[in-house]
Formats: C-alpha cells, structure tokens, sequence
C-alpha cells in the first residue's frame, strides 16, 4: 500500500466533468471523543441513520463506532453520537468495516487489540485483532462484545471486515498471519487465512479456519470483507503473491490475485485463482469486491496499471509501479472455465487521484461509483470521487471525476471509503490530511 505522509496544505477541492457534483462535509471529528480518522463503509441504521467507526480517538484513542443522524425536518447540522470508544488492550483498537445484522446489531473488525503478545509494533504489544459486535440496549446504550481475539497463528492477524452468509455465518480474512511462509523483500511474514464465525446458541461465537494461505505462490494479503454468493463460495482479492512474480510487482513477490473460496462435502474449502494480476493489469489488492445480478465481479486495485511517471515503484514505502486500477471480471461462458478480464480504468493520480485503498466499488441505479484514496503530494492528489461510465458501441469503459480532494481545512482528504447510496446522493468518509487539526470527515456528494 502507498503510504506517504501529507505535510502540506493545497488548494481548494475541484470538481471535474461535464456538470459538478455537488458536495458538502456533513461533519467534521475532532480528534477527541467523537473520534478521528474515519475509515471503511457506512451502513444504514433506522430513521436515516448511518454507522461508522473511526481508527482513532475516543476516551482512549482505540477508535470509536458513532452514528450519524440527520438534522430534524431536513435543515440545521448533522450530529455524531458516539455509540462506543475501544479501549485496547483485550478490547479492541483501530476498529474498520461494518456490517448489521436484521436486528440491528453492528459487526465489525479491528486490525488491533484483543491482547495476544503475538502481534507488537515498535516493541509495544498492540494485538493481532479482533472480530466485535455491539448491541442496543435499553435507554439508548451500546453493549460492546469481543467475539474472537486473534493470536497471529494459526489464525492469521488484521483483518479487514466480515460478511454474513445466508446462515448467519460470518467471513472474513486474516490479511497476515497464520502458519505460511511469504516473502516481500526477503523478509518473511505469514501470508494470511480466512475463517468462519458461527453463532452458537447460549455460547460463544465457534470460530474456524476455512483457509490458510500457504506461501508465495498461493498469493498473500486478502483483504477487506469478503464477497459471499449464493452457493456460499467465498471471493477476495490478495496483495501479492501468486503463481509467478513478473518484475513489475517489485518489491512484491508476485502480483496478486482475484480468488474464490469453495466448500467440498467433506467439509475442506477448495481454493481457485479465477485472476492473476501482472502488474500492467493492477497489482496490491487492499480493496474488497462486489457483484452484480449477472455475476460479473467489480473491483480495484491499490497499485499497478500501465507505467506512469507520476507512480514509479517506491521500495522504500514497499509500493509497485502504477496508480491504481479499476477492472470487471465476467465468468465463464459456453463451456469455458476461464473468467474474463476488463480494465475500468487506470488511475493517472490527475484529478481522478490514485491508490485505492479499503473501498469496494459502489453500484446504484445501474451506476458505478468509487474512491480513490492518494494521498501523493507531490501531484497535489488526495484523493477523489469517481464514477466509472460502462462502454457504448463506438467506446470502452470511460471515468468522470466528481470530486478531487486537494488538502484544504474544510473538505481535508484521503477517502479510504466504500461510498453508500441512499436517495441519489452517495456518502463516505475521509481519514483526514495529516496536519494539526484534521481528524477527518463525513461527506456527501450528489452526483
């Protein structure tokens, strides 16, 4: 993932195309008990509400869940309530994408906490992650519960989201960890897992392994909540590995991969690598995927695309060449076994940014939105909303920038947001821009 840290102001956010969308900051965190740093999706709670969580702040600095309700009788400000602040420790810390039950309550994932000394960062005991739940309780209050506390082996550490099955299962990925052996720079790390969480009547939550990723050439890095079919196969997309490592993935060992997780009657989960990207076609997953009614697979990827002078490969942040990709998988067709690839689009970190990171793309009304999340700057590029317009007869796919955030006080930067939809506008969030001061923002655009 490119991570670069921002330490200038820009100038203020742009919209291109043929009309501006129309944006507005609904609200900005403070960094303190409301939180900082908002990441991942919203979901839609009652009344209009949206949930999210924030990776710092709160009355420890683990993060928060808040929610965000509408001003009365459509006018006035919008207001975060927090719901909950992690603690650390055996809670969770830096808390990321949220899923809800029928009922309404709120499950999601930390890529810290939980307590094993497993997992450390700078010689200090952070946790390897948890997967939480949180529950509405009379007069308003939030119950917090820690459904599964990862140790880093044999059950993998940070994961990115859950998804519910048709069961109630939930799925998810450990984006390290486990008992395989990666390399990236000959430096070797585990490659990852995916598990299952089962509800147990009167008892904990069962979990299991379902896959562990078992080296260079099984891929490494799944990421985000996973995309779960009606058959109950499991998909996601890795950050490296795979069979091969073409040249244009260094420092990576290998490129990465579109897979799918499929269960036998034996009970052990087969895995297929439906795509293995080159690094031209995208390479450093960091984003989850979606589909349509007709199967077809839409998702992005972190780096890759063709060469860019404004992307090259950067060893240092451990960043391949290119600046991102949009691409469609279409599944086989008259008897073949083989999917189909399409590029969307190849980020140019214009006003269209680059770097996707932890979004999924967004489909509403037979349209196709994203985020791209910078932060570069050198391109003055912090990030942008995008839409993707599907191919016509005499075109392939084309992009329209919505909005570029460009570092200013007001609208900040770097979405790393799965946009929601919700009566023709489309929500997200923004971690904010590294400076004094920013701690994040809520956002609406409508297109």
């Amino acid at each position: 993932m490119r991570v670069i840290l921002m330490v200038s102001a820009g100038a203020a956010a742009l919209s291109c195309g043929a009309e501006a969308a129309s944006f507005k900051t609904l609200y900005q965190f403070s960094g303190a008990a409301d939180g900082g740093s908002p990441a991942g999706n919203l979901v839609a709670g009652t009344n209009g509400s949206l949930y999210g969580v924030t990776e710092t702040g709160g009355a420890s600095g683990n993060g928060t869940v808040f929610r965000l309700d509408r001003p009365p009788h459509g006018s006035g400000q919008w207001t975060v309530t927090t719901l909950y602040s992690f603690a650390g420790g055996n809670d969770a810390s830096s808390p990321t994408n949220l899923t809800m039950d029928a009922v309404g309550n709120i499950y999601g994932t930390s890529t810290a906490g939980g307590g094993s000394s497993a997992c450390t960062s700078n010689g200090t005991v952070v946790g390897c992650g948890t997967v939480f739940e949180l529950s509405p309780a009379p007069g308003g209050l939030w119950t917090e519960q820690v459904l599964y506390a990862f140790q880093g082996s044999p059950d993998g550490e940070l994961p990115r989201g859950v998804s519910f099955d048709s069961a109630g299962n939930l799925y998810g990925f450990g984006f390290i960890g486990g008992t395989g052996v990666c390399h990236f720079e000959k430096i070797a790390f585990g490659c990852g897992t995916a598990f299952k969480l089962s509800p147990v009547e009167g008892a904990p939550w069962s979990f299991s392994l379902i896959y562990t990723f078992k080296n260079d050439a099984d891929s490494d890095g799944a990421f985000g909540p996973p995309l779960i079919d009606q058959q109950g196969a499991v998909y996601g997309e890795t950050g490296g590995g795979g069979p091969g490592a073409p040249p244009a993935c260094a420092p990576a060992t290998g490129c990465g991969e579109v897979f799918r997780l499929m269960p036998r009657r034996t009970g052990e989960w087969q895995k297929q690598a439906l795509w293995v990207f080159d690094g031209l076609d995208g390479t450093g997953g960091s984003n989850a995927l979606v589909a349509d009614w007709a199967g077809n697979i839409y998702g992005m990827t972190n780096e890759g695309g063709p060469p860019n002078p404004l992307c090259p490969e950067d060893p240092t942040f451990g960043s391949s060449a290119g600046c991102g990709v949009a691409f469609e998988l279409s599944p086989p067709a008259n008897g073949s076994d083989t999917w189909t690839y399409h590029t969307i689009w190849d980020f140019t970190l214009g006003p269209d940014s680059g770097y996707p990171f932890n979004a999924v793309v967004t489909q509403a009304n037979g349209r196709l939105f994203a985020t791209s999340s910078g932060p570069y700057p050198l391109a003055n590029s912090y990030g942008a909303i995008v839409e993707f317009l599907p191919p016509t007869a005499h075109a392939g796919w084309t992009e329209k920038t919505l909005f570029t955030f460009s570092n200013d006080a007001l609208n900040e930067a770097q979405p790393e947001s799965t946009l929601f939809w919700s009566a023709n506008r489309l929500y997200g969030v923004a971690t904010g821009y590294g400076t004094a001061g920013s701690f994040g923002t809520v956002f609406r655009v409508k297109p």
